[in-house]
């Protein structure tokens, strides 16, 4: 098997407290009952391997698709819970990881964009430029009517 960088999938899963692990790996790729210009928690579960020796990140952009993919700042409001780790011949990790995120923008009813990049680390662990891989998968989102 060959070892690399790489995102293997990603996809929504539609969050609410108390989820199990188990009901974290449903993906929802049609969510409904949010509001129109709403911010909403969102999880994003995420299946990759890395090569374990050069740090790397995980960058996730949730965009209407359609308006601009350019990321925007790296959030704190966020939080990481892996699901699933499998070592590889103690040089690679295959992982399933649930990605928590508190600013998903809900503009209106349509598809909606999940761009996930992985990004090489320099020498002191710090983000560079370099994209070490990048997947892009899409969902659909049915807001609420006005009344």
């Amino acid at each position: 098997m060959e070892s690399k960088n790489k995102i293997m999938f990603a996809y929504p899963v539609f969050y609410k407290e108390d989820m199990t692990k188990e009901e974290m790996c449903v993906p929802s790729p049609f969510i409904s009952g949010l509001e129109q210009d709403s911010v909403n928690a969102i999880a994003i579960t995420v299946g990759y391997s890395v090569i374990f020796g050069p740090r790397s990140f995980i960058l996730i952009n949730i965009y209407k698709t359609g308006e601009s993919d350019e990321p925007g700042d790296v959030t704190d409001g966020a939080h990481v819970e892996n699901l699933r780790a499998t070592i590889y011949k103690s040089r690679m990790g295959i992982f399933l990881s649930c990605f928590h995120m508190d600013d998903f923008e809900v503009k209106d009813t349509g598809f909606y964009e999940i761009r996930v990049q992985m990004i090489r680390a320099d020498e002191h662990g710090t983000l560079t430029d370099e994209v070490l891989d990048e997947l892009k998968t899409q969902f659909f989102v049915q807001v609420k009517d006005k009344k």
